[in-house]
């Protein structure tokens, strides 16, 4: 009876479990119920990795978790694995999007954590497979056991917060060792012992004040050409003016 209550587990006997009995359990509550587990035991289970056996569900899991709590950047499970294994991941989170999204419905949860789930899946995926691989692997995840597609508009609700969540993991000003996907451990340092974060603060920074400074030139330009019409809009109408009055004289 208590292997079909993950959650009671957890709150009786978290103590007493093992990593991997751990990770059974949150595996389950998650598949099932859409819950999230504490932060503290993800850490632990990210240390003994190398040690505990991670199928592609507890690494969908353990993925939703670090989103869940904040990001991805201390413990990228997304590649600290194979390449055949990151695909595989992907594959089978990209083909239960449409159950996810029904019981994020009925279950009322954030979706945020799974969006972004799905989304870091995709962008770990894009970067040891072609995109045209990525592309066929969306079609056929997309398409009903007939053969035909799924309609637009669901396709567009199903995709649609991916693809705005990749934009965005896009934009971000990223280093040659990004830490979403590249990090060793949680304490990683950069060139001369500079903290690989305070980097990418540093990146950021020189980024925001370039598109400050480019604000700062196009409010200038804007201002100037509302001068330059200004002033040839008073020309224009002391010329209208100086005409009518010359035709009153007339």
């Amino acid at each position: 009876m208590l292997a079909q209550q993950p959650s009671t587990v957890l709150r009786l006997f978290e103590g007493g479990l093992s990593s991997a009995g751990y990770l059974e359990s949150i595996r389950e509550r998650f598949w099932n119920l859409l819950e999230h587990s504490s932060i503290e035991r993800i850490k632990r289970i990210w240390s003994e990795r190398n040690a505990i056996e991670i199928g592609l569900m507890e690494r969908i899991v353990l993925i939703a978790n670090e989103f869940a709590h904040g990001s991805i950047d201390e413990r990228p499970w997304g590649v600290a694995c194979e390449a055949a294994v990151t695909l595989k991941t992907c594959q089978l989170g990209v083909f239960n999007v449409l159950y996810l999204y029904t019981r994020m419905v009925k279950t009322g949860v954030d979706e945020g954590p799974i969006v972004r789930t799905l989304a870091y899946l995709i962008l770990a995926t894009l970067r040891v497979y072609s995109p045209a691989e990525v592309a066929e692997l969306l079609r056929v995840a997309l398409t009903r056991p007939e053969g035909e597609p799924l309609p637009e508009k669901v396709i567009d609700f199903l995709l649609m917060p991916l693809l705005d969540n990749l934009l965005g993991d896009l934009q971000l000003v990223c280093s040659g060792q990004c830490e979403r996907f590249s990090r060793d451990d949680s304490l990683y340092f950069g060139p001369n012992g500079i903290p690989a974060r305070a980097i990418g603060r540093g990146l950021a920074s020189e980024a925001l004040a370039h598109r400050s400074q480019r604000r700062v030139i196009n409010a200038s330009s804007a201002l100037q050409c509302r001068a330059r019409w200004d002033s040839n809009s008073r020309k224009t109408r002391a010329a209208r003016f100086t005409r009518s009055s010359q035709r009153s004289k007339l």
